[in-house]
C-alpha cells in the first residue's frame, strides 16, 4: 500500500512537469494588437520549440467571416500562411492550434487591426478576372490546389507514447502490489 501511495505522489508531481513543458508563442507578424498600415500578404508565427506538421492557423474577421489562407507552411519553430488577397480595413484575429514536440495541443488568438489607406483603382473587373484565372491555371499546372496544401488533422504520435507510458507505469505498480498481497 505504501508503494501505491508513493507511486500516486510521483505521478502527481510528474504530470505538472509534463504539462508545464508546453510550447509557447515567441512572436508573430502581425503582433498582438498591431495596427497594420500596409498590404499584408503573409502571416508568420514563431514558437519557442519545434512545431509538429498537424498544426493549423486561420484568420477570422470581427464579423466571424473566415479568411481562408492559400497555404500554411511549417518549418521547425515557425508557421506561416499566405493570404489570398489584401485584407479590408477592420479587426481580425489569427487563430492558431499547434502540437508541440512534447505532444500537447495548444491554441491561441492574436488580435490585430488593418487600417490601410485606400487608393483609387482604375483596373477593370475583366482584367482582374483574367489574372485570377491565369493564376489558378498556373497553380493547377504546379499541382497546387487548396486540397493539396491542407494537412490531415490528428494527434501526434508523441501524445500516444506519453499516454502509453503513464498507463504502463500504473499497470506495473498494480501488478507489483498484487504480487506482494
Amino acid at each position: 500500500m505504501k508503494k501505491f501511495v508513493l507511486m500516486l505522489c510521483l505521478l502527481t508531481f510528474m504530470v505538472p512537469t509534463l504539462t508545464s513543458a508546453h510550447t509557447g508563442l515567441k512572436s508573430s507578424s502581425p503582433a498582438d494588437g498591431d495596427i497594420v498600415k500596409e498590404e499584408l500578404k503573409e502571416i508568420t508565427l514563431q514558437f519557442e520549440t519545434k512545431v509538429e506538421n498537424l498544426s493549423t492557423m486561420k484568420v477570422v474577421k470581427d464579423d466571424g467571416e473566415e479568411i481562408e489562407l492559400d497555404s500554411v507552411k511549417i518549418k521547425e519553430k515557425s508557421m506561416s500562411g499566405m493570404l489570398p488577397r489584401s485584407l479590408e480595413n477592420g479587426s481580425y484575429k489569427i487563430q492558431w492550434k499547434i502540437i508541440g514536440t512534447d505532444g500537447h495541443p495548444i491554441d491561441g488568438e492574436i488580435p490585430f487591426n488593418v487600417q490601410v489607406e485606400q487608393k483609387e483603382k482604375v483596373d477593370s473587373p475583366v482584367e482582374n478576372e483574367t489574372e485570377t484565372d491565369s493564376d489558378k491555371q498556373k497553380d493547377e499546372e504546379k499541382g497546387l490546389t487548396k486540397e493539396n496544401t491542407k494537412k490531415d488533422e490528428g494527434l501526434s504520435p508523441i501524445f500516444f507514447i506519453i499516454i502509453g507510458f503513464v498507463i504502463g507505469t500504473i499497470v506495473f505498480f498494480f501488478r507489483i502490489k498484487k504480487m506482494k498481497s
